[in-house]
């Protein structure tokens, strides 16, 4: 028993040696070719230190089906999400983790690797110090096991590095909400309309995710009657004509038209039209009405205020006459029937000033007067003064008074005398009281003036 067991250490230490010398050559290898070979080669490598691993008795190891994600990346296609992975970024679908430091038997090897450690315990607790001081290579170091996290690795591989899990508000758009109809339908035209809420997840998956969400408007029905209260409801008719059952000896009618509780009622009536309802009295509205009952329709005679203008009274001169400058004017009063006929007729009058005549010489509170003024009692004699006597007043008359002649005799009054083949005669010719001769009176073609006369 005691010789298997040397044995199985023996074969334990040879196989460390191995991938310890798997890894330093490795690694030189990686750093002398170009970044497309160099990630051929640590994939290829990744693969055979894996097969190496697996002949190490096993410790512990954790199945992807440990992991509490349904989804997520897997950047070294091993079969784990990384949000799971021990060591993400190097092929290791088997999860071995022999020292349980949380970091994969795979990153082990290769951190003491690019370390130049070695084997010995020693150098194991050197390399957890130095380790230790740094908190996280990776955002996969920062995993809290909490998917609403974001796990984000700050200077990642620094001595100040650290880690965030900022909360994630969604990932899908159902995080937000469900979509669907939200508060009661309504109507828009005929259709019954509903608003619909339909939520969205923005930066999905991150610590800058939010929701938003959009409220339209969507038919859910479209009604052949009306709509009404977010409701179809039909409708039996809209008008009377609708209600048509040929009967020339019906009335059709439609009662409550256009609404869910219409119905046609088609029966015998008084009358048709309005004309059957002719009283003969100009002052009534005759017209055939509704009873609103589904009976039928009866004729209505309703008094109205007047159907012509002589309805509303005769038109007259209203108060005195009234002078405007020498002219007689007088208020006029006139009626007028507004909608004549109809049941809104009204009467109504308007008053304006109506021109009577003009007066001869001068107007006055309303009448015709001999003068106001002087200019009135003009004679056209410039011999005369003309006066206004009592002027403005019914009692007004004219006064002429005679100026004494500014002038002097040019002959003596009823001479007569020769002027070339004419005579003259002295007078007072212009009435100013002087005498003077008379334009030259010319004598016949076979007559001469002799003294005045012509012979």
């Amino acid at each position: 028993m005691m010789k298997n067991k040397k044995s199985q250490t023996l074969a334990i230490f040879f196989i460390v040696i191995l991938i310890m010398a798997s890894g330093i050559l490795l690694y030189f290898t990686i750093g002398m070719m170009p970044d497309s070979e160099n990630e051929k080669v640590e994939r290829d490598n990744d693969i055979q230190i894996q097969e190496i691993i697996d002949y190490v008795p096993v410790r512990q190891t954790i199945t992807n089906s440990d992991c509490p994600f349904d989804y997520g990346d897997d950047n070294d296609d091993d079969g784990v999400f990384d949000q799971c992975d021990n060591c993400p970024n190097h092929y290791n679908p088997e999860q071995r983790d022999d020292d349980s430091d949380g970091l994969g038997n795979i990153c082990d090897l290769r951190v003491r690797s690019s370390s130049g450690g070695s084997s010995s315990n020693d150098d194991d607790e050197e390399d957890d110090d130095d380790e230790e001081e740094i908190e996280c290579e990776n955002n996969l170091d920062c995993n809290d096991q909490n998917h609403e996290t974001e796990d984000i690795c700050v200077n990642p591989g620094m001595e100040d590095s650290f880690c965030t899990n900022e909360n994630i508000l969604c990932f899908v758009d159902e995080d937000c909400g469900v979509d669907g109809f939200v508060e009661e339908p309504f109507c828009t035209a005929n259709n019954v309309t509903q608003n619909f809420q339909s939520f969205t997840c923005n930066n999905t998956g991150t610590d800058e995710s939010f929701c938003t969400a959009i409220v339209a408007e969507e038919v859910i029905e479209m009604c052949t009657g009306i709509c009404s209260a977010g409701e179809c409801i039909d409708v039996v008719c809209f008008n009377n004509d609708e209600c048509n059952d040929n009967n020339p000896e019906t009335n059709d009618i439609c009662v409550n038209a256009g609404t869910g509780d219409s119905f046609c009622v088609n029966n015998g009536a008084e009358c048709i039209s309005n004309t059957e309802c002719s009283d003969g009295n100009p002052l009534t509205f005759d017209e055939c009405v509704d009873i609103g009952d589904g009976t039928g329709s009866v004729c209505e005679n309703t008094p109205i205020e007047c159907a012509s203008d002589l309805d509303c009274g005769v038109d007259h001169f209203v108060g005195n006459p009234s002078c405007a400058v020498d002219d007689l004017f007088n208020d006029f009063e006139q009626f007028m029937c507004m909608n004549p006929g109809e049941l809104n007729s009204i009467c109504q009058s308007e008053t304006t000033s109506e021109f009577l005549f003009s007066c001869e010489f001068a107007c006055s509170d309303g009448g015709c007067l001999r003068c106001d003024e002087n200019s009135d009692c003009d004679d056209n004699n410039q011999n005369t003064v003309d006066i206004c006597a009592m002027p403005d007043t019914i009692f007004s008359y004219c006064q002429y008074e005679t100026v004494q002649p500014q002038c002097q005799n040019q002959c003596v009054n009823g001479a007569r005398q020769c002027f070339s083949d004419g005579f003259a005669v002295c007078g007072d010719g212009n009435g100013d009281g002087c005498s003077e001769w008379s334009p030259v009176l010319q004598c016949g073609s076979l007559e001469q003036c002799v003294n005045g006369v012509c012979v």
